[in-house]
């Protein structure tokens, strides 16, 4: 999953577990998401996603948020 939306002072990246703020003046900061309800909080506020309550949608932001989102190859 990749996100990235711009705001007035920064811009947020969010790609699997990781959210990495862009500040203006050239910082960076990261910081990985640690579980499915805290991806929930990100993508709601800081990206202004909204996101249904349903039990399959907590199972895939809880492995998203694990690092266990990838497929193994064919």
């Amino acid at each position: 999953m990749c996100c990235e939306p711009v705001a007035s002072d920064c811009r947020y990246a969010l790609r699997d577990n990781e959210l990495t703020v862009h500040q203006l003046d050239g910082n960076t900061e990261r910081r990985v998401i640690g579980s499915g309800a805290e991806l929930r909080t990100v993508l709601e506020q800081t990206f202004q996603i909204a996101l249904v309550e349903a039990p399959e949608l907590q199972a895939v932001l809880d492995r998203i948020a694990c690092g266990r989102n990838k497929q193994a190859p064919p």
